[in-house]
């Protein structure tokens, strides 16, 4: 399946996605790898580090070391 992205406006994230149905976040880095963070991640957090006025900052407060973690090959 693949995950809808949208984009953002951040120095490191160039969009955000959200798998509801595995409870995932896709982080895509302006590197362009992606990380995947969850399960657990419900859509109403995942909207909120959206639409949060820093997006990195929302994603270091909210989901890193709190969520498991993989990059996307």
């Amino acid at each position: 399946m693949t995950v809808e992205m949208h984009p953002v406006y951040s120095s490191h994230i160039t969009a955000l996605g959200h798998d509801a149905g595995a409870g995932e976040l896709h982080v895509q880095w302006d590197s362009g790898r992606t990380s995947v963070f969850g399960p657990g991640i419900d859509a109403a957090t995942a909207d909120r580090i959206r639409k949060s006025r820093s997006v990195g900052q929302a994603v270091t407060k909210d989901v890193k070391g709190k969520f498991g973690h993989r990059y996307l090959e």
